[in-house]
């Protein structure tokens, strides 16, 4: 078996793996990162690429007010584009209910950074021409943007190497090690790693690595489809998301439109790795893209694929040291948010390992938020929703 040293040995190369290793690197510390298959190959390469800070439970308004201020200097930052546009971000109403929800919820974010606007429906149609015309209104962010996720992660990817990371793909973990209560590095079957600081950054996979040092994570995967047409007429301006969370569009610079949907909430068939294509799901998600953008009834699809999700019950993520082993980390369960939060949560994790603490508050997210007697749905708050 082949033997290396690093300061930080990170399993997972997705966009959080991938932005810790960077900001590792940038520190003065030697990171190695094992990812399973490739990069992007998940759920950072293979979702919507929304970047949204409105619409956040209470505890993630501050952390993504910071990771939205971060991307617009991504692409300095990192030497090659990310596919980054500030488009603004979209809720739009179907009814009166849920237009009072939208301005309830912009009460809630005031005074937290994160600036919004109720729009009516005429200021809806302005912004997505492509809208129905039973669209009763909306909430805008507009300073919140869209970037495209696999070209950002390999981005992230690059610039962390160029540094002196080290990326194994196809190496998938089988032992953290672990000696007299501290962490001591990594094993694959052909790799060992020799670091005193582990962070598990497996998304959906945490748990699995995680209970090698016997750390219990409260994370499930999920399927979510994404479609694409080809160049169409202008559909929306803003990344666009249903105001009862089952369904978001965006429209590339090219033309494209990509439509993205969690799948029927009744549906427990939806909670698996698999990233096989379901086609009743196809068809409910052009079904529901129809009801909201008629423009886009019929519209021929390009492409379809699946991204897996990783969740938690209280759709927050789970971020910091375990309490045993030492040096054993772990941040994973974005629920759907990793993408958009990945590069700051990266930065967050480094300053952590380097410096010993966050720049940012992190306690909400602490495992053992879920160590409890009544076990870890107590801890959820039954108003968020699953698919958002």
């Amino acid at each position: 078996m082949r033997t290396i040293e690093a300061d930080v040995a990170i399993v997972g190369g997705g966009i959080i793996g991938a932005s810790t290793a960077l900001f590792l690197q940038r520190a003065g510390k030697r990171a190695v990162v094992l990812e399973r298959e490739i990069v992007a190959a998940q759920a950072s390469g293979r979702n919507g690429g929304g970047l949204r800070t409105h619409g956040r439970a209470g505890p993630e308004l501050a952390f993504a007010c910071a990771a939205a201020a971060l991307w617009p200097r991504l692409d300095e930052l990192l030497g090659r584009p990310t596919g980054y546009r500030r488009i603004g971000n979209l809720f739009v109403a179907e009814n009166d209910a849920e237009l009072e929800a939208l301005a309830a919820q912009r009460a809630h974010e005031q005074g937290s950074g994160v600036a919004t606007e109720l729009l009516d429906a005429r200021q809806v149609r302005a912004l997505a021409p492509g809208i129905a015309p039973h669209v009763v209104g909306g909430k805008l962010c507009p300073a919140d943007g869209h970037a495209v996720p696999a070209q950002a992660t390999v981005a992230i990817v690059e610039a962390a190497c160029e540094l002196g990371a080290r990326f194994f793909p196809h190496t998938p973990v089988t032992r953290v090690l672990a000696q007299g209560g501290e962490v001591r590095g990594v094993e694959s079957a052909e790799l060992s790693v020799a670091a005193p600081v582990v962070l598990d950054a497996a998304g959906p996979w945490a748990p699995y690595v995680a209970q090698l040092v016997d750390v219990y994570l409260p994370i499930f995967p999920s399927r979510s489809h994404q479609l694409i047409t080809p160049p169409l007429g202008r559909v929306t301006d803003p990344f666009t998301i249903a105001a009862r969370w089952d369904f978001s569009t965006s429209q590339a610079a090219d033309g494209r439109v990509q439509l993205s949907g969690g799948g029927n909430a009744a549906d427990l068939g939806r909670f698996t790795f698999s990233k096989r294509v379901v086609p009743q799901w196809v068809a409910q998600l052009r079904q529901r893209a129809a009801e909201l953008f008629p423009v886009l009834a019929g519209a021929p699809i390009e492409g379809a694929w699946v991204g897996t999700r990783e969740h938690t019950p209280d759709m927050l993520p789970i971020m910091g040291p375990v309490e045993e082993p030492r040096g054993f980390f772990v941040c994973a369960g974005f629920s759907g948010h990793g993408f958009c939060l990945g590069p700051y949560a990266g930065q967050l994790m480094a300053e952590w390992i380097v410096d010993g603490a966050p720049s940012l508050d992190l306690r909400p997210f602490h495992y053992q938020r879920f160590q409890r007697p009544e076990g870890p749905l107590a801890a959820a708050d039954p108003a968020l929703q699953l698919i958002g």
